[in-house]
């Protein structure tokens, strides 16, 4: 069976909603999360609903509010006193149930998921389908995102989790020779082979010696929901003899495959922060072209 608190379908999202909205439904917050530099042009039902959110949604911003701001790399994760902080800044407290969702229908949800999963936190969900799904549903949206209240004292505690870690270039540039971490590939095949040119300057094409590509489009369907459990577990399965890094180009699309291994049953997951933003631009590292 897979994970029962990875992933939240829309049936079983307005049950959540409804609590949220009750006298006892203080321990549920929904976060809204989105690129600005996100890829190409949102989903055609979100741009005809523009600034429509799902009732009761706070911002979750990955991009300025949790990322560290000395790092010379995007969306990169900030330490565990900071995320602490800003946690307690939206109210956040460990015993809520967290329901992430984004307007791509899943593009930058499962980073939150796995940030949060990272510092501990126990009950972290993506609504699967993300806002287009929901605005599909026809269910009720407001036109501004609410105001979080912020914790009165500091209450939000990280607690790092083995299971899901971050890593750094040291960590996957030693795994080059010591070979215990399988490192999988969430770019487009073109990217991965070096065919296609990257779009940031002076970052060279091409993937990481030893690792495989998996283009995260893959193990979701058109509208952004993850495949079944069976056909994920296929994709997996191969993979289950080592512990799993992911990277992508900028740590965001890693995280849909690191939360769909998962989901497929695999138990110890590594994202590498960096990813080919850091690793293409620094020369003095090894790559690799073509399948090799």
């Amino acid at each position: 069976m897979p994970p029962t608190n990875t992933l939240i379908s829309l049936s079983d999202f307005n049950l959540f909603y409804a609590k949220a909205n009750s006298s006892k439904g203080t321990h549920v917050k929904i976060l809204y999360t989105t690129m600005r530099d996100g890829p190409g042009l949102k989903p055609d039902i979100v741009r005809s609903h523009s600034n429509s959110y799902i009732p009761k949604s706070i911002l979750f911003d990955f991009q300025v509010q949790f990322a560290d701001p000395q790092s010379e790399l995007s969306n990169t994760m900030v330490d565990i006193h900071k995320f602490a902080n800003e946690a307690d800044s939206l109210g956040i407290q460990n015993t809520d149930t967290l329901i992430i969702y984004d307007d791509y229908g899943n593009f930058c949800a499962s980073r939150v998921w796995f940030m949060f999963k990272s510092m501990g936190h126990k009950d972290v969900r993506v609504l699967d389908g993300g806002l287009p799904g929901y605005l599909r549903a026809g269910l009720p949206t407001q036109d501004a995102l609410h105001t979080p209240v912020a914790n009165l004292k500091s209450t939000y505690t990280c607690v790092l989790d083995p299971a899901f870690s971050f890593v750094g270039k040291d960590f996957i540039n030693n795994n080059l020779q010591a070979k215990t971490t399988t490192v999988l590939d969430a770019r487009s095949e073109e990217r991965f082979l070096g065919l296609s040119p990257e779009t940031k300057p002076n970052v060279r094409a091409g993937h990481i010696p030893n690792s495989n590509s998996i283009h995260y489009v893959n193990i979701q369907d058109e509208h952004g929901h993850f495949l079944p459990l069976q056909a994920l577990k296929e994709v997996f399965d191969p993979y289950k003899g080592a512990p799993l890094a992911f990277t992508c180009g900028s740590g965001v699309t890693a995280c849909i495959l690191a939360q769909a291994a998962y989901i497929a049953g695999i138990n110890e997951i590594k994202v590498y922060d960096g990813s080919w933003s850091q690793w293409g631009a620094d020369s003095s590292l090894p790559l690799s072209t073509g399948n090799t």
